[in-house]
């Protein structure tokens, strides 16, 4: 449009759809938009007549436009992390109708989290959620926009990504190192990573040798890195004392009479590499077998079927050897024999076992009876004696008054009455006269108070 204080001109200017006086064509720059009317393509529009000063609006509708621009959005950041999530965007600029946008890592279709129009519908936003495994890496990840209406046109972006993971330690364990002054120790630091760590030269291990000093005991470090950062677990080693290995732990079955099975656990190799010797001996000590690996299983056949061995094993190393441990292997016939008789002295140390408790209890029932005997005798004896002492044999006499007869005369009636030999009793013989009066005198007073009283009797003892 010209500017005022130029020559006025009744028609305008020609506007270009590259911009004011910049007139171009398709050749020049592919795919701008065509202007079309009535199926003609337009490359200019005169506007006019208009005065000077008036506002001109001029709108065009857009019936067909290809995608203008396919960006995937990734900061630079061409790094994927093995097992994390990672957001992702693709900017689509023009096409109208709105685009179908698709997401492809290598081959495969993957399908985005969301999809929404920006700036009016100029723009559309595709997001999706990357979560890719090792074996993807240096896979294209593209992002493809699709106008419907134009079916034979793409127009997409594709990127190359790294797929990978900080390094970690190949294990969880505290690796047990045993060095020994003045002897150099090598240690191995493996880590897995990928890419390769910057650890060391090699790929995934890093060696570490020196010469132990007294003070060269504790906990060791190694740390690796790669494009994806650093190491955060460290890889740890205890620093002890080396030497000889450990006894070993085995177990030896002889199920067949001819067969023998070992099977051992190895214990701590002191710090060098250690092999578990095996030695089999029979009853004359001539060596039988005699085996050495550094797993510590065995499978011998064709053994002497009634004969005993003796079985002695043990760990050696460079620095020297463990404890020996010594077994005697018995036959079917003497495992049956030796296992009756252990048998027999079982049942009869269970039977010494309960007399050692039976005979005590015997002994402490038969005091408990002699006990309550001599408590019953004695309260019987108790009781009778009182039963004499207050119920002596009384003969009431029927008699009115109260008179005292002699012993002379009461011994002849006894005599007469039990018709029975007699004998002068030890206590002579007396009669007591329950209310008689001391005296004739005291009977003489005291025989109105008979009347009164007619209960008055006598009685013989």
């Amino acid at each position: 449009i010209d500017e005022p204080g130029t020559n006025y001109r009744d028609v305008l200017q020609s506007w270009f759809v590259s911009g004011p006086h910049q007139p171009v064509t398709e050749e020049d720059s592919p795919g701008i938009p065509k202007i079309l009317v009535d199926g003609k393509e337009i490359r200019s529009i005169t506007v006019g007549p208009l005065s000077v000063g008036s506002n001109v609006n001029i709108s065009c509708q857009v019936e067909l436009m290809p995608p203008l621009s396919v960006h995937i959005r990734l900061d630079g950041n061409y790094n994927f992390e093995v097992g994390v999530p990672r957001v992702i965007e693709c900017l689509v600029v023009g096409s109208y109708p709105a685009p179908f946008v698709g997401w492809f890592l290598g081959d495969s279709l993957l399908t985005p989290t969301s999809y929404k129009q920006i700036d009016d519908g100029n723009a559309t936003v595709s997001t999706l959620t990357l979560s890719p495994a090792l074996e993807d890496s240096r896979k294209y990840l593209t992002c493809r926009a699709h106008n419907m209406l134009i079916p034979l046109e793409q127009f997409e972006e594709k990127v190359t990504i790294n797929v990978g993971f900080a390094p970690k330690c190949e294990t969880k364990l505290i690796k047990r190192i045993g060095v020994v002054k003045q002897e150099p120790e090598t240690v191995t630091c493996t880590v897995q990573a990928a890419p390769a760590p910057s650890v060391s030269g090699t790929r995934y291990s890093s060696n570490l040798t020196w010469h132990p000093r007294d003070s060269d005991f504790g906990r060791l470090e190694c740390r690796a890195t790669n494009s994806f950062g650093i190491q955060k677990i460290p890889c740890l080693y205890n620093i002890t004392q080396g030497g000889p290995p450990e006894t070993p732990e085995c177990d030896i079955a002889r199920s067949v009479a001819s067969h023998l099975n070992v099977d051992c656990r190895l214990g701590w190799d002191g710090g060098r590499k250690q092999t578990v010797i095996f030695e089999l001996v029979d009853e004359s000590q001539n060596l039988i077998r005699r085996v050495n690996d550094s797993n510590g299983h065995y499978r011998f056949r064709n053994l002497p079927e009634n004969e005993n061995f003796t079985a002695t094993y043990y760990s050696s190393n460079s620095r020297g050897k463990s404890k020996p441990v010594t077994l005697v292997l018995k036959s079917l016939a003497s495992a049956i024999k030796e296992s009756k008789m252990q048998r027999e002295r079982n049942n009869h140390t269970a039977s010494s076992h309960w007399m050692s408790y039976v005979e005590p209890i015997i002994g402490m029932f038969t005091i408990s009876i002699a006990v309550v005997a001599i408590g019953l005798g004695t309260q019987l004896f108790y009781i009778n004696r009182d039963t004499e002492d207050a119920e002596p044999d009384l003969v009431p006499r029927h008699t009115e008054s109260c008179h005292r007869n002699t012993d002379s005369v009461l011994e002849p009636e006894s005599l007469e009455l039990t018709n029975t030999p007699f004998c002068s009793p030890v206590v002579p013989t007396c009669s007591v006269l329950i209310g008689c009066p001391n005296s004739p005198t005291d009977e003489t007073n005291n025989e109105d108070e008979d009347d009164e009283d007619d209960s008055q009797q006598s009685f013989f003892v």
